[in-house]
Parts: C-alpha cells; sequence; structure tokens
C-alpha cells in the first residue's frame, strides 16, 4: 500500500531530471561559446606575456613594483574585464543544460588557453627583443578595439527606445575608453 503520511520514499517523489548526454550538453551554442572564449582567452594571454616581456623588471623588485610594470597593469586589466565575461559564459553554459560543476570546469579549461597566450608571448621576446612589443602588443590592443567598434558598439547603437542622454553617456563611455588607451600609451 501507500503510505499518505509523508514519511514515503523521497527519491519516488522528488521531480525526475532528464538525463542529460555529452551530445546534449555540448551543442552548438556552447561548442562556438567555449572555441570563442578559448581564442579570447588565447590572446588575452599575449597581450600579457608580450606586455611583461616588454617592461623592464629586476628579480630584486617587490610585487608592488611588479604589478606597476606594464606586464602588471596589463594582467589587472585582463582580470578586470574578464570577471563579467566569464560570468556571462557561465551562465550561457548553464542556460544550455550544464551543471554548474560542468560550466566550470569548461570555463576552467578555456583558461588554459590564456597560460598558452601568455607563454608564447613571452617566449616572442626571446626570439626577437621587438616581436612581443612592437608586433604582439598592437595586434591584441587593436583587437579588443576592433571587437568593440564592429561588435559592441553597433549592437549598442541598434537599440530601440533609448532616450539621448543614455546613447551619449555609452558613445562618451567608449570615447572615453579609446582616450585612456592612448594617454597610456603617450604616458609609456
Amino acid at each position: 500500500g501507500h503510505s499518505t503520511s509523508g514519511g514515503g520514499d523521497a527519491a519516488a517523489t522528488s521531480e525526475k531530471k532528464p538525463l542529460l548526454t555529452p551530445r546534449s550538453i555540448f551543442n552548438s551554442t556552447v561548442l562556438l561559446n567555449l572555441a570563442a572564449d578559448s581564442l579570447h582567452n588565447f590572446t588575452d594571454g599575449l597581450a600579457i606575456g608580450a606586455s611583461f616581456a616588454a617592461s623592464s623588471i629586476s628579480h630584486e623588485q617587490s610585487v608592488t613594483s611588479l604589478m606597476k610594470s606594464r606586464g602588471g597593469m596589463a594582467s589587472l586589466s585582463v582580470l578586470m574585464h574578464e570577471l563579467p565575461h566569464e560570468l556571462g559564459d557561465f551562465s550561457i553554459l548553464v542556460s544550455n543544460g550544464m551543471s554548474k560543476r560542468q560550466a566550470i570546469m569548461a570555463q576552467f579549461s578555456t583558461a588554459i588557453a590564456a597560460f598558452l597566450g601568455t607563454f608564447m608571448g613571452l617566449a616572442a621576446s626571446s626570439f626577437d627583443d621587438t616581436l612581443g612589443h612592437e608586433v604582439l602588443l598592437p595586434f591584441t590592443a587593436g583587437g579588443f578595439v576592433y571587437l568593440a567598434a564592429v561588435s559592441i558598439l553597433p549592437e549598442l547603437l541598434e537599440e530601440r527606445n533609448v532616450g539621448f542622454a543614455l546613447r551619449a553617456a555609452q558613445v562618451l563611455a567608449f570615447g572615453l575608453g579609446v582616450a585612456f588607451m592612448q594617454l597610456v600609451a603617450i604616458m609609456e
């Protein structure tokens, strides 16, 4: 007989989740997200490695002076833009069927590309002193500006029902970002 006292089998009364297969978890959205994130992380690593290679750092310097170097500032900048970026990617992965643990592990696997990029950026300076500083840094910076100008800014400008003040603030923020990068380049 069935008990109605509420003390029955918890597994029988719990809601069953559908079984997720690797094929259903790794759909095209997830695969494209992971591939794009890996490439993005690789270029972040290139920027960090090339920035450290272009910095004049001695072994006697403190952590504070290391963080004030070109490489330290690049690392801090990458960290600040990666936090919201990785949270967004995590939510995309979870909303496409991955468990939180699977999404974290997938995100971690894409982070390996950043280490590879950092290694490549550092190694580039051992082949040619100017390769990292005169080729890789402008390449990665140009890639970031290109992405902002071609994909992010047009998307913002396509939004409908946005007031003039918000639109002006968006364009001003974009312009300030570009001006800030120019100021950093001039101060170096």
